[in-house]
């Protein structure tokens, strides 16, 4: 009996009316400010059934398989950045070479790959 009056549209409606009406949102506004909140945040944070499904949670195979996926994203992200940069630095170090080796080239010797001596 207690099922089908609480599953009934009437009852559904009331509900609905009640948690949408400012009476509701001022006690749950209340409840945040009595500090009922922390309470009960720290009292959840002692309780040993919290831990035991968090444990449950983390060691659960979708998240391990998950956590693992990340890993391997997060390694290959930080390789290719560093190939880049490796990259970067080649051809810069190679452009700074090249430019070193004209300015130092002496007076009267040809540029290694022209045929013209200065």
């Amino acid at each position: 009996m207690t099922e089908a009056a609480l599953d009934s549209p009437r009852t559904r409606a009331a509900i609905a009316n009640a948690l949408d009406s400012r009476t509701a949102k001022q006690l749950v506004a209340d409840f945040f400010e009595s500090g009922l909140f922390d309470e009960f945040v720290v009292r959840l944070l002692e309780s040993k059934a919290l831990w035991a499904l968090v444990e449950e949670i983390a060691d659960s195979p979708a998240v391990t398989a998950a956590i693992a996926r990340q890993g391997f994203s997060f390694a290959d992200q930080m390789g290719e950045e560093v190939r880049s940069r490796s990259r970067n630095a080649d051809h810069w170090l190679e452009r700074a070479a090249g430019r070193l080796a004209r300015t130092r080239q002496p007076e009267g010797e040809a540029e290694p790959g022209s045929d013209v001596a200065r």
